[in-house]
């Protein structure tokens, strides 16, 4: 009894590359056209909800190190 069905390594990982890559771009054309803001609008609402602000270094340093040793790293 011949197996009719029979799909080598190759045929197999080949064919999965090519619905892997295929699911990625129709992903990203998918998403591309679905922006709420143009994309000036866009840049002025980032800038706007992260407004700059100076940091003190040695403030920030502590504060990371606690966060990560209270938080397991």
């Amino acid at each position: 009894m011949e197996n009719k069905n029979n799909l080598s390594r190759r045929h197999f990982l080949r064919g999965v590359s090519t619905t892997l890559a295929g699911v990625a771009v129709a992903g990203t054309v998918g998403f591309a056209g679905h922006s709420l803001l143009s994309p000036a609008r866009a840049g002025a609402a980032i800038s706007a909800d992260f407004p700059y602000k100076k940091l003190n270094p040695d403030v920030a340093a502590e504060m990371a190190y606690r966060a990560y040793h209270d938080h397991g790293g």
